[in-house]
C-alpha cells in the first residue's frame, strides 16, 4: 500500500496527473517530456507516446480509483 501511495504522491505534478489521467482515459498522447518522465518513474510502459500504457493492472486500477 505505500508503495502505491508513493506512486500517487509522485503525481503531484499537475501536467504529470493530468497526463496520466488521460491514458487512463484512452485519451490525448502525452508530451515528450510527459512520456519520457512517467516512464522513468516506472508508472507508465510503452515505446512511443502512442502505445504508453500503465506497467500493470495493479497500477492501473489504483490510479483510476484516485485520479478518475
Amino acid at each position: 500500500g505505500d508503495h502505491l501511495h508513493r506512486l500517487l504522491v509522485a503525481l503531484t505534478d499537475t501536467t504529470l496527473c493530468e497526463d496520466v489521467r488521460a491514458i487512463l482515459r484512452g485519451q490525448a498522447v502525452p508530451s515528450a517530456d510527459s512520456f519520457y518522465r512517467l516512464r522513468s518513474a516506472g508508472l507508465m510502459v510503452g515505446e512511443t507516446p502512442q502505445e504508453m500504457r500503465p506497467r500493470c493492472q495493479l497500477y492501473a486500477t489504483y490510479l483510476a480509483k484516485h485520479l478518475l
